[in-house]
């Protein structure tokens, strides 16, 4: 069995209900993109719910979950592949939303394990990459995200804005957040959120495709009043967290791109070190990293990544690369930044559930 190295990770788009907008064609280069392709799914074992897209497949024709499961410890680390098997625990996105996504939240790891029968929910987060049309970084107004209730809210009033698919009022009862190139935002599981137009982002989240609309209603949407993920619709609210996002709450959840940088620079709060990290990385004066499952976006510049003795990839805006364990310390060098993207430490993940005590879960990871 050969050691797994650095590759460069071909394109990955599966078909989505939303319109991609006009960044990434820019930055990952090519012809105009389908339309309705937005996403690019980065280093992915996940399945779009209900379709047999989006799974990543290396260079050499092979799956990424084929690869993982035939050598878990050299792709994944064996602490990791203790800890998780061959599940890399993570999955990173390219979104380019052309137009605002609908208001809508994902399941905590408790509700997706107990009504999906999976080990994972879908915490997720944003690291901004542009605003407004053009290329990753470019000049250009604020974008808008919405995250979180403004104030507290009852069961029979979420419902009446569900039922009514009351646009306006569902917007304005949340916080709107202003974004610009640099930005990152957590986003829990259970807490309502939509990405407005011509937001452009790397989205790192747990690798599930679970989502649950609030809106459906002038989308390219089914009807959501009967449930969705196969839930009825009274288990589907039950998943929406209803307390509010108090101001401190949502300063913690957010970094901006003013913020003190170094050669490597945390991107979020520790209250993501239990999904994901990410860190954005500048190879000007060379920056090294550790050893360990990663995906790498370049954002600007050009520059190496190297490891082992004479290891090396070139890096240019609008590479992804996905970095196996085995390629051990890297180090990138040149005016080049990037973006890492990391499952978390086995340390900081909660012990999953039992799945000997839940048949649907035994089923789903079999």
């Amino acid at each position: 069995m050969s050691t797994p190295a650095p590759v460069v990770l071909p394109p990955n788009r599966p078909r989505q209900f939303y319109r991609a907008g006009t960044a990434a064609i820019g930055f990952r280069g090519g012809a105009a993109l389908d339309p309705y392709r937005p996403e690019e799914w980065l280093a992915s074992t996940t399945l779009r719910w209900g379709t047999s897209e989006g799974r990543s497949t290396l260079p050499d024709g092979r799956l990424l979950v084929d690869a993982l499961r035939d050598d878990p410890a050299g792709w994944l680390g064996p602490e990791h592949a203790a800890r998780f098997g061959d599940d890399p625990a993570l999955l990173v996105k390219l979104l380019d939303a052309g137009e605002r996504l609908p208001v809508h939240v994902h399941p905590t790891r408790e509700y997706a394990y107990r009504h999906l029968g999976s080990l994972h929910g879908k915490t997720e987060a944003w690291v901004v990459l542009a605003t407004g049309t053009g290329a990753a970084g470019a000049a250009g107004g604020a974008g808008s995200v919405w995250l979180g209730w403004r104030r507290d809210m009852d069961a029979v009033e979420v419902a009446r804005l569900v039922e009514t698919q009351a646009h306006d009022r569902l917007l304005a009862s949340l916080h709107e957040i202003r974004v610009r190139p640099g930005d990152s935002v957590l986003v829990p599981a259970a807490t309502p959120h939509a990405i407005g137009p011509e937001v452009f982002c790397v989205e790192l989240q747990e690798p599930t495709d679970f989502s649950l609309n609030l809106e459906w209603a002038g989308f390219d949407l089914p009807d959501g009043a009967g449930g969705q993920l196969g839930l009825d619709a009274g288990t589907v609210l039950r998943c929406v967290e209803r307390g509010a996002l108090t101001p401190a709450e949502l300063d913690r959840l957010r970094s901006t791109r003013d913020q003190p940088a170094g050669p490597v620079t945390r991107l979020l709060p520790p209250e993501a070190d239990p999904y994901f990290r990410a860190e954005r990385v500048d190879g000007r004066h060379g920056a090294a990293l550790d050893a360990g499952f990663a995906v790498l976006v370049a954002t600007s510049g050009a520059g190496a990544l190297q490891w082992g003795r004479d290891g090396s990839l070139p890096l240019a805006v609008g590479t992804a690369l996905l970095v196996p364990w085995a390629a051990g310390p890297m180090r990138v060098t040149g005016p080049v930044q990037l973006i890492v993207c990391r499952p978390p430490r086995p340390s900081d993940a909660p012990r999953p559930p039992r799945t000997d005590a839940h048949p649907l879960a035994r089923e789903a990871h079999a």
